[in-house]
């Protein structure tokens, strides 16, 4: 029980480099395995983290970040919580996962993995968030 509910966690936040974070954590999700929670209110059409670097890989916190919220989660939608931004950031490069309402704190992070760059792998086109 210790490790599964102290250590795991521990060390999976380590590993993201968010162990000390004051604004994400990674924890078990209802979703689908781990899930990325803010650890504070997030503000509609705030930038939350990069997703994608400049370079079009998945960052290691953009990995973490679940599909749609499923019916019975933890989610008071099943209309995912945040968008991956449109295009890539015009000096950077990089790809911003952006509120797409005011978010809880203790809430889990989800997005539509339809609307991602070409050069990502697609869920299959038969899969859909419930709406």
């Amino acid at each position: 029980i210790i490790v599964q509910n102290v250590i795991a966690p521990m060390l999976v936040n380590y590993q993201h480099g968010l162990l000390n974070s004051p604004d994400f954590t990674i924890r078990e999700s209802p979703i689908q395995g781990v899930g990325l929670y803010t650890k504070r209110d997030r503000a509609k059409d705030e930038r939350l983290f990069v997703a994608i670097n400049s370079m079009n890989i998945v960052t290691s916190i953009g990995s973490k970040i679940n599909h749609c919220p499923r019916k019975g989660s933890s989610s008071k939608s099943v209309i995912p919580n945040t968008n991956l931004s449109n295009t890539p950031d015009q000096v950077t490069g990089e790809w911003w996962i952006i509120a797409a309402r005011n978010i809880a704190a203790g809430e889990e992070l989800n997005v539509d993995y339809t609307n991602t760059p070409d050069f990502i792998k697609k869920p299959d086109p038969n899969w859909r968030c419930d709406l």
